[in-house]
């Protein structure tokens, strides 16, 4: 009976890692920095040119219903470990469908799955950030500075990444597929930016 058991254990034990394995791989091909819009920078113009105008966005192509369609047809065993990993799947599920409806009303709804709705104490601390005083919010860090603090941070946290400034439209874009951080050359940071930035860029996404 002994003997039996450990079997099945051991079997559970492979099929649980083989699907870990393939939600790794399609978790991935989910690049959240992909919600950033290419024509950020001309629609902000607008924007403060006629507070009026409703920005009208447009995002780097990529489609994701292949990565959405294996996701779905994914089939977990019934095990603490499945349970645990059918979590991960549905979560994973949820933030391709965000990306695969950026700029459409479900994009929302597919957001809400994924992250939830903020708490009021969340919402708090957001209007906290703010409120900073005017010596936090000057700008003074060059994309050279910016880039050094996210090289040494990454070395203290033992991170083989590529990290430099490019030509884009985020502030900051992490790729942990290619383990690559990349900041926008063309701008200045405050020092409170920098600080967020290493906490979220870093802690969130590496």
């Amino acid at each position: 009976m002994a003997s039996t058991i450990f079997i099945d254990n051991t079997k559970d034990n492979k099929t649980a890692k083989k699907i870990d394995e393939q939600l790794f791989e399609l978790s991935k091909q989910i690049e959240f920095a992909l919600i950033n819009p290419t024509n950020i920078l001309h629609e902000k113009k607008l924007v403060h040119a006629d507070p009026s105008y409703d920005p009208i966005f447009e995002y780097e192509k990529k489609d994701f219903t292949e990565v959405i369609n294996e996701l779905e047809s994914l089939e977990m065993h019934d095990s603490e470990i499945g349970l645990l990993l059918e979590e991960k799947r549905k979560l994973s599920l949820h933030k391709a469908k965000s990306l695969h409806h950026r700029g459409t009303p479900n994009f929302t709804k597919h957001s809400l799955n994924a992250y939830g709705r903020g708490t009021k104490t969340l919402l708090e601390d957001a209007k906290k950030l703010l409120e900073l005083n005017s010596e936090e919010r000057e700008k003074t860090e060059t994309p050279e500075k910016v880039v050094n603090a996210l090289r040494a941070e990454l070395t203290h946290h033992g991170f083989e990444y590529f990290v430099d400034s490019t030509d884009m439209s985020a502030s900051a874009m992490v790729q942990p597929s290619k383990k690559r951080v990349l900041v926008n050359k063309h701008r200045i940071y405050s020092k409170h930016f920098v600080k967020v930035l290493l906490v979220h860029e870093i802690g969130t996404h590496v």
